[in-house]
């Protein structure tokens, strides 16, 4: 039974452990105290960003368990200019520390980390992991003039490109005159009008419903979060050589704690965000998985191609001027110039199950499919049925489990009662193509079954294509009996 995530057990096993620690000694010879951390998270979990629980599992490790770190998700809980709000309420102590895109530090006039995000520069992963190995973040962070912020590692990110609702975005006039949703920025909303649309921007829950009724046509964003959400169902198109700039990420802290730390503390920070910074370019979801997800979905993938490219990147010229006009702006950007020209980086390869006749929107039935088997469905394992199978007990969660299955807007979740207890284990999206049915967890991680569906409803499930032993039986013992 899927329950927790290892970056929470993590968490939770190190908060137990050194529970009951009375002044360790930490590596430098000196007595100290075990301190908890609180950490800002944006989002609901850390699925979107392993890169960032990386941090997390790092500080843990290299401390020894002498520095907990307290996750706090939905900071902020998606109100407009989340991210923004955060860095000033770690500038205020709020919170201690905290994850925030690169890009929201121009709406508090910090220019220090404008380079990253600067359109049409930052287009591979190659090149993320040859700046995250360079000097640059560190000349970022020491630039950084925020009141009250101290920056502590700088982090590769997704890379974000055009996704549309009418017909992929392969020429710079397919940005004329539409409207074009990012996260909130002025440098994305220069770069956006530079680019013929009308910038906009808006809380997460906002986009659906804007791409729904028509006021947003296109937006910003990388494969693994559209798969993730299941934008598919609102935009299908997308045009995978194109990259606007990169989700880089900033890992920041309230001045005031950290400076009170003591410097052993201070210093297991720092090697936990450098340990990090360089994992990231392998650990930001991976651009092909998310691509082939997205496909699988129904969506399709086109490409511009490099004289369509060249066109777009000349239109944006004005907004690498500002750039350049910036305090350390003309020296960063120069350097990841320098960098990138080092650098032979092809597009990402379109995945086999991407090729364009075969995903085009109008000829896919996943859509269609998906909201035929919308409803909720309920199946109840017992203890005879674990041991017809030969499954031992689990005294955590003694017998019968109750699991109630919610299909509904392309979305799924699930609870389990069992004989102690009542708790909901997550979901994601799903899929439906013919008699296959995918459920994706919200971390990516997918469960594919056959199905079969009765007259009244009911669903049949059959293992599919690596499904793991324990899955295959909670899932496929018993009949989904729907109720609703």
């Amino acid at each position: 039974m899927r329950t927790t995530s290892p970056a929470a057990i993590l968490v939770g096993v190190a908060a137990l452990v050194c529970a009951g620690c009375a002044a360790p000694v930490d590596r430098a010879g000196a007595t100290s105290e075990s301190v908890t951390l609180t950490f800002a998270n944006p989002y609901a979990h850390l699925d979107y960003v392993p890169q960032v629980t990386e941090f997390v599992n790092a500080v843990e490790e290299v401390s020894g368990g002498m520095i907990t770190i307290d996750l706090r998700h939905l900071w902020r809980d998606f109100a407009p200019g989340f991210e923004k709000s955060t860095i000033e309420d770690v500038a205020a102590g709020e919170v201690d520390l905290a994850w925030v895109g690169t890009r929201a530090f121009d709406l508090l006039d910090e220019p220090a980390f404008a380079p990253l995000t600067a359109p049409f520069v930052v287009d591979s992963m190659e090149l993320q992991r040859a700046i995250v190995e360079s000097e640059i973040p560190a000349a970022m962070i020491d630039q950084l003039s925020l009141d009250g912020v101290i920056a502590v590692g700088v982090l590769a990110g997704g890379l974000r490109h055009p996704f549309a609702v009418d017909a992929p975005m392969t020429e710079l006039a397919d940005f004329d005159g539409i409207t074009f949703q990012s996260f909130p920025s002025e440098l994305s909303a220069a770069s956006i009008s530079a680019l013929g649309a009308h910038p906009v921007s808006d809380v997460p829950e906002g986009l659906d419903a804007g791409l729904d009724d028509g006021s947003i046509q296109g937006f910003e964003k990388q494969f693994s979060t559209v798969a993730i959400n299941n934008t598919v169902r609102f935009a299908p198109y997308v045009t995978s050589d194109v990259v606007l700039w990169p989700e880089t990420i900033a890992l920041i802290g309230n001045a005031a704690r950290l400076e009170g730390l003591t410097p052993t503390q201070r210093e297991w920070i720092d090697e936990a965000a450098q340990q990090a910074s360089l994992a990231s370019p392998q650990t930001t979801p991976d651009e092909v998985e998310g691509m082939t997800m997205f496909c699988i979905a129904g969506g399709r993938i086109d490409r511009a191609g490099a004289d369509a490219i060249a066109e777009m990147a000349r239109s944006v010229e004005p907004v690498l001027d500002e750039i350049r006009a910036l305090p350390g702006g003309a020296s960063s950007l120069d350097a990841i110039l320098a960098l990138k020209s080092e650098i032979d980086a092809d597009p990402v390869s379109i995945p086999a199950e991407c090729d364009p006749a075969a995903t085009s929107p109008s000829s896919s039935s996943a859509t269609g499919d998906a909201e035929e088997l919308e409803g909720v469905y309920r199946f109840e394992l017992t203890a005879e049925d674990a041991e017809a199978a030969g499954r031992p007990d689990d005294p955590r969660y003694p017998w019968p489990w109750i699991t109630t299955l919610t299909l509904a807007d392309h979305t799924w979740n699930h609870r389990v009662r069992d004989g102690r207890q009542e708790a909901d284990y997550g979901g994601g999206t799903y899929i439906v193509t013919g008699e296959e049915l995918t459920l994706v967890w919200s971390d990516g991680a997918r469960m594919e079954f056959g199905f079969a569906q009765g007259e009244d409803g009911d669903l049949v499930l059959t293992p599919g294509p690596g499904l793991g032993d324990e899955d295959a039986w909670v899932w496929t013992t018993k009949t989904l009996e729907k109720i609703d």
